[in-house]
């Protein structure tokens, strides 16, 4: 695992920006300890109330009375990091005539700080209820064709649970999650001080001050957390592992998965973040033309990568007689990608999605916001398109004949022949 050390002062960042009506004020708090049965149950409790707005209508009317045009709460995560965010918009000062970040900080304190609970814990019946839809979600992704053959595919190469997780498997370690020890644990998350960034038309350092006082209370302390952004995978078989099984689904899977050898870097991830784009994109239907269009093998298909785990499955669903058949098309694709000439028919159209989606970011203040944030954390210092101009046909070529494995293949047989 890769991995250093996070380290800065609480100050609030403000980033102005006058080309936006509105403003943004994003919290996260960084989770130390990780624990994943209490950190799913959290990501869907409903902890939109707190012990001064207590109903659905108060915080309603507190949000019409304070102009607060949105108010977001989630667990987000980047490889193994985990963060808990809350995100808040409200008309910048310009455009409503009046500042009303005091107000807004004041509320989104109120809900981050004092939640809603029942004798001193999270309401019994809402955890209880938060529970049971996780199980019972669980439970239906088990019957989901898609999502049962990707699992199930997943464990040929996954490394300690990293793209499968533990609760598919384990359901019942959910069981260990009651109102009182996830209220303690969410407690020990807002203990520590969050980053902060403001976004929008504001005055920096009246508003900065207002941050400090209203939801720092004037704590100065240091922001640590270990930066585990990525897994690279560390296992290569000495041969492919295959694995074929039976299922009780109509549809039959196929899934080809290639794992890069010494991933270490970012450069890495974008060539095979490229290299996806060149089997499935916009600019590169390779996948889909040749299982598809041109011998009408599949149903559905598609190309999923992990760039902070260094893997690439191409994966496809087709009736139980075209299984052979498929596996030798793929085969074919993976030999037609690594083609210089097929490269650069592509490459200068790939990148130009790339430099169009890096444009567009500054469009939206809400991705621009998250660019900052992105750099703040140290986990990417620049957008994508400005890391991958200067790729070359051969470069990527390099990669896949030198770097990219094939590690596992999964089978699973379907009951319809068509």
């Amino acid at each position: 695992m890769s991995s250093s050390i996070f380290k800065k002062n609480n100050d609030p960042v403000i980033v102005v920006n006058k080309d936006f009506q509105k403003c943004y004020l994003f919290i996260s708090f960084p989770i130390k300890k990780e624990d994943i049965p209490k950190l799913r149950v959290l990501k869907s409790l409903n902890l939109d109330k707190s012990i001064t707005y207590d109903t659905d209508k108060k915080v309603y009317e507190a949000k019409v009375n304070n102009y607060c045009l949105s108010l977001d709460k989630k667990i987000s995560n980047i490889g193994n990091n985990y963060f808990f965010e809350v995100l808040v918009s409200f008309p910048s000062p310009a455009s409503l005539g009046k500042d009303v970040l005091e107000d807004n900080l004041k509320f989104v304190r109120e809900v981050i700080y004092h939640p809603y609970t029942v004798d001193g814990v999270f309401p019994s019946r809402e955890v209880e209820d938060t529970i049971n839809i996780i199980k019972d979600q669980i439970s239906c992704d088990f019957k989901d064709v898609l999502w049962y053959y990707y699992y199930r595919n997943v464990k040929t190469f996954d490394e300690n649970n990293y793209l499968s997780g533990i609760l598919a498997d384990n359901p019942n370690l959910l069981n260990s999650v009651t109102p009182s020890n996830l209220y303690e644990y969410y407690q020990k998350i807002i203990s520590f001080s969050p980053i902060i960034f403001l976004i929008g038309n504001v005055d920096p350092l009246t508003s900065s001050q207002k941050i400090k006082d209203i939801l720092l209370e004037n704590r100065e302390e240091v922001i640590t957390f270990e930066k585990k952004y990525t897994s690279y995978c560390q296992e290569l078989p000495d041969k492919v592992l295959e694995v074929t099984e039976t299922s009780t689904f109509k549809s039959s899977g196929i899934c080809y998965n290639y794992k890069v050898k010494n991933m270490s870097c970012q450069r890495d991830a974008d060539l095979l973040a490229l290299i996806a784009d060149l089997l499935d994109s916009n600019k590169s239907r390779l996948l889909f033309d040749t299982l598809r269009l041109e011998n009408d093998l599949m149903y559905r298909g598609s190309v999923k990568i992990s760039t902070s785990f260094g893997s690439l499955s191409l994966w496809s669903l087709t009736g139980k007689k075209n299984i052979d058949k498929v596996k030798e098309k793929i085969e074919e694709i993976m030999k037609k990608v690594t083609s210089t000439d097929f490269i650069a028919s592509k490459l200068s159209g790939i990148l130009d999605d790339a430099k169009l989606n890096h444009e567009l970011i500054k469009e939206d203040l809400y991705d621009i916001m998250y660019d900052h944030v992105d750099k703040y954390i140290e986990y990417k210092d620049k957008a994508f398109y400005e890391r991958v101009q200067d790729v070359t046909p051969e470069e990527i070529k390099n990669f896949i004949t030198n770097r990219l494995v094939l590690a596992s293949i999964y089978v699973g047989v379907g009951e319809d022949n068509e």
